[in-house]
């Protein structure tokens, strides 16, 4: 066994993966809740392609190649956890689940079916982008979203290559709380 990073072949069509066998870790000892609600973890896509200077993952492959799931196997997922858990509450842990935009409007239309409920990450400058997105969310199921602000100063937010500023973080926070979704920074 070797410690570090092992070579491989990056996997690309991440939909040829497996779903997560949760029979491995005791899944009911888990105990977070989302508005009253028991929840679990979902992970529908793999990398970010943002620079931002304090990110481990922004020079390595794995991290920085955007690969997502197609929106029919999220809901599989989804209703696996549904149907063998109970879960009808899922945290995204997605880096940004608003990366591609052709991509979030399929997903909500499909979650928007489904009577379940969802907190996912998402980036400040692609929601004042694209503002009708957080109407997407909201009739999918989001109840809470969350954006990484890193600091309200915009030479800070530079220095780190964040490539947002606090104006933007300010309006993508209005944008999300006027249509009632939760928002944490």
């Amino acid at each position: 066994f070797k410690r570090g990073w092992q070579k491989g072949k990056l996997v690309l069509d991440i939909d040829k993966t497996l779903i997560p066998d949760r029979e491995f870790i005791d899944i009911q000892s888990y105990k977070y809740k989302l508005f009253g609600k028991k929840t679990t973890t979902i992970q529908t896509q793999r990398g970010c392609p943002f620079k931002c200077k304090f990110c481990c993952g922004r020079d390595i492959e794995m991290y920085n190649r955007v690969r997502m799931h197609s929106p029919e196997r999220v809901i599989q997922e989804m209703d696996e956890l549904h149907d063998k858990y109970g879960y009808s509450s899922f945290m995204f842990f997605d880096d940004e689940i608003n990366i591609n935009t052709k991509r979030l409007k399929e997903l909500c239309s499909k979650l928007s079916k489904k009577n379940y409920q969802y907190r996912g990450f998402v980036r400040s400058d692609l929601i004042v982008k694209h503002p009708e997105s957080v109407k997407w969310l909201k009739n999918a199921g989001f109840v809470k979203l969350c954006a990484g602000v890193e600091s309200g100063s915009n030479r800070m937010l530079k220095a780190i290559n964040k490539g947002i500023t606090r104006e933007m973080n300010t309006q993508a926070r209005k944008l999300i709380k006027d249509v009632g979704i939760h928002y944490e920074a």
